[in-house]
């Protein structure tokens, strides 16, 4: 009797594996590199670049209370501080924020701006949460100072 082959072995070419030929499938770093060029994944000198940009494009008023959040799929997202400014934005500034995003950076091919509300943007920079910093127990789920002797609701 011939020795038996494990399961799911045969003869044809393992996926990924260059096989020489025409047609030969890309490397795994190519087609990661491919992914991100086409997903808008910016690398952290990327996304400096493209925060300064945002500054220089919508000035300090709006840069200051906006954060860039990154590029997708042809679209700029930018978190805003409050609704009144993501309504202003959505519908006075909008067309010219994209048209000098588009002029300042043409490679990233922008087709839009997405206005997202960002509830951390009304704190100071120094009162955001760090998220590498566990919550402290001694505080509420608010964050505030307990009182040692209130009692939970309903008690």
């Amino acid at each position: 009797m011939p020795p038996r082959k494990p399961v799911g072995s045969s003869n044809r070419p393992r996926p990924g594996r260059p096989t020489g030929g025409p047609g030969t499938p890309p490397t795994l770093g190519a087609a990661l590199a491919e992914l991100i060029r086409i997903k808008g994944v910016a690398s952290t000198g990327e996304s400096t670049q493209l925060a300064k940009d945002w500054r220089a494009a919508a000035g300090d008023r709006i840069a200051d209370r906006t954060r860039v959040i990154g590029v997708r799929h042809g679209a700029l997202h930018v978190g805003v501080q409050n609704s009144a400014l993501l309504g202003e934005l959505a519908s006075f500034h909008q067309d010219r924020l994209l048209a000098e995003m588009q002029r300042r950076m043409p490679e990233t091919r922008l087709r839009t701006l997405k206005f997202k509300l960002n509830g951390e943007l009304r704190k100071p920079p120094s009162e955001r949460p760090n998220p590498a910093q566990p919550p402290d127990p001694a505080l509420g789920n608010d964050q505030s100072p307990r009182d040692k002797n209130q009692r939970p609701f309903g008690g």
